[in-house]
């Protein structure tokens, strides 16, 4: 009777060990995994698609609402840019497709622009206020406190 029990002790500790083991090597290999940001958006044509950050690019995230003066009065200044300066910023709004559509037309913005509708990049990057500039640091999208003018000279 003591052999069983101590084969089920001995069975319990190996069995822990390993549980300890795996539960660590997965939570190192998730962290990679996780490493780079990723956010489900609508595109211009209200298609959902998969907005990954790339490692190697410098894109702005513009993170505004239409209904916000101060991203309204950030977008007239943007529209005034150079196209290749817009070209560097993605636009992601919180508000209405079709309100957002109409925004961008106003203001002839070349930007690409997508629509957060599940307000996943307020959740993942803690915005608190609206606008907010995101820069792209080895695949990950990170808030700053710079404004859209100063962002764009980076």
């Amino acid at each position: 009777m003591k052999k069983i029990y101590m084969r089920v002790i001995i069975c319990g500790i190996v069995l822990g060990v390993f549980s300890f083991i795996t539960y660590k090597t997965s939570n190192m290999i998730g962290v990679t995994n996780e490493k780079l940001s990723e956010f489900v958006f609508l595109d211009s044509d209200g298609k959902s698609i998969k907005y990954k950050a790339n490692e190697n690019t410098n894109r702005i995230l513009y993170v505004i609402s239409n209904t916000c003066e101060a991203c309204r009065n950030s977008l007239k200044w943007l529209s005034q840019q150079d196209e290749n300066i817009q070209k560097k910023v993605d636009l992601v709004s919180l508000s209405d497709i079709n309100e957002t559509r109409e925004l961008i037309k106003e203001y002839n913005i070349k930007s690409p622009y997508y629509i957060d509708n599940k307000k996943s990049t307020v959740v993942v990057m803690k915005v608190d206020s609206i606008p907010t500039v995101a820069l792209n640091s080895n695949g990950v999208y990170k808030k700053t406190s710079l404004s859209i003018q100063d962002a764009v000279k980076k």
